[in-house]
């Protein structure tokens, strides 16, 4: 079986559109690898959350949250990828979502610099009164939405003026072994 071990950091966000982070608002990140069936996790999580941070400038947000994953596979076929979603914290400990993110994890080895947009679904006029008023924005049913291509046409989608750093290194092995050239 080939393998591939990822060894990383979600170093944070910058946060582009004022006025995302105001009255003492942190940002957390959940993330997650996703790949295809014939994927397994050898070892390491494969999905997690980071810590809530409060950036002091209000456009930079760090985490340095490690990324350590080993998986091994049969095929090249859903080569993995990271889906994240972020979550603003309000002054009394309450999550609202801000959007979501996907990246390819590159097939290439060695270290990489990923920086992952991220956007959300854009809802009715009445969803944009909620959100506006409520604080209450609309999300996916299902985050399976974001690494599958079956329903993701559909979405209509909004930037949320955030985009996640990710220092990534891929070593990949016993792939030529295996018949599979990337």
């Amino acid at each position: 079986m080939a393998e591939l071990h990822l060894i990383g950091t979600l170093q944070g966000a910058q946060v582009r559109e004022a006025g995302q982070l105001t009255g003492g608002a942190g940002l957390a990140c959940r993330w997650t690898v996703v790949s295809g069936t014939q994927w397994n996790t050898v070892e390491g999580c494969s999905t997690a959350q980071t810590h809530v941070d409060l950036p002091a400038d209000g456009e930079w947000v760090v985490w340095s949250h490690p990324i350590d994953l080993h998986l091994a596979t049969r095929s090249v076929q859903g080569w993995p990828k990271l889906a994240v979603e972020l979550l603003r914290q309000d002054m009394f400990g309450r999550y609202q979502l801000i959007g979501y993110g996907i990246v390819s994890i590159p097939m290439t080895p060695g270290t990489h610099q990923l920086e992952c947009p991220t956007w959300r679904p854009h809802g009715s006029f009445m969803d944009s009164l909620k959100a506006h008023f409520l604080g209450i924005t609309p999300g996916l049913k299902s985050l399976e939405s974001l690494y599958t291509a079956a329903d993701r046409y559909k979405l209509t989608t909004a930037s949320t003026g955030c985009d996640v750093f990710v220092e990534l290194t891929v070593i990949p092995r016993g792939f030529s072994q295996h018949g599979m050239h990337l």
